[in-house]
């Protein structure tokens, strides 16, 4: 059963064009979201090829038809109608997993630390990766 949105998404954009893969808005995450520096925690990740020269962001695309929502047992994730993004009910989530096998983008992982599910939420409205970044290769639509 899909839920149905009253407001659409707002989303992260990424420009691989302009990306230097300094991993600048990787490790401001990690740190507003857990207080570390740890790029395992971090709600954007950077995969880079060394060897290829090559980069991809994953990040979550706050999907109109969320996967993930639809795929929770707990109905945990839910769309924030102020903010414009799902987000992580962290006291109903269990971290079965299955909204990370549901999700095409591999944007939402099981925190190593906490065992519960993290997604980028839009840092509730105030975006620091897309701040940090200094080359200008994210933004928010909205």
């Amino acid at each position: 059963m899909m839920r149905s949105l009253t407001s659409t998404p707002a989303f992260l954009q990424w420009d691989s064009t302009r990306c230097s893969a300094c991993l600048a808005c990787v490790v401001v995450c990690a740190e507003r979201q857990t207080g570390t520096s740890a790029p395992a925690r971090a709600r954007i990740r950077l995969r880079v090829g060394v060897a290829e020269g090559d980069c991809v962001a994953i990040y979550c695309r706050q999907c109109q038809d969320a996967a993930c929502a639809e795929a929770c047992p707990e109905r945990a994730i839910w769309f924030d109608e102020q903010v414009r993004a799902w987000r992580v009910d962290q006291e109903q989530c269990v971290g079965c997993g299955l909204c990370v096998e549901a999700c095409p983008y591999g944007a939402i992982v099981v925190d190593p630390v906490t065992g519960i599910a993290a997604k980028c939420e839009l840092c509730l409205g105030s975006t620091r990766c897309v701040e940090i970044c200094p080359t200008q290769a994210l933004y928010v639509v909205r």
